[in-house]
């Protein structure tokens, strides 16, 4: 047995939580694309992942929420700003806050979302595939 300092699982998980709320104590704006979203009694629960520039592989990945109290202004500014439903596979640029707890895990909670961003994504993604079409038929 060693002599080193013993933690239950509890008190370590607590600790992390201290330190994630410390480090993190100020939203801040993360490009992501929605790999997953329900929703259930009013919560958004999102799956978002990075993915490399020139492959589908993903790099990066996290869970997210949008809270009820806060749900219906967010995705209905978001909906209403760029007439698209917010749905997986949309790029975003979301504020979020750093959250850990001890019995679920980390994650984080979107406080907002910018719609401009997501409608320069389609744009750029409709242009490309009109440039292929362009080739393709030339």
């Amino acid at each position: 047995m060693t002599d080193d300092l013993q933690l239950s699982l509890k008190e370590y998980l607590a600790t992390v939580q201290e330190a994630v709320k410390l480090t993190f104590d100020t939203p801040v704006w993360v490009k992501a694309e929605i790999r997953n979203l329900s929703t259930k009694a009013g919560h958004y629960y999102l799956e978002l992942a990075e993915k490399e520039a020139d492959s589908d592989q993903v790099i990066a990945s996290c869970r997210a929420t949008i809270w009820k109290f806060s749900a219906q202004k967010i995705v209905t500014q978001f909906e209403r700003e760029s007439g698209i439903e917010l749905s997986r596979d949309l790029k975003v640029l979301i504020k979020v806050q750093a959250n850990f707890d001890p019995q679920y895990g980390f994650s984080l909670n979107i406080v907002e979302i910018d719609s401009g961003y997501t409608l320069g994504d389609i744009a750029r993604r409709y242009q490309q595939i009109i440039d292929r079409l362009s080739a393709d038929s030339a």
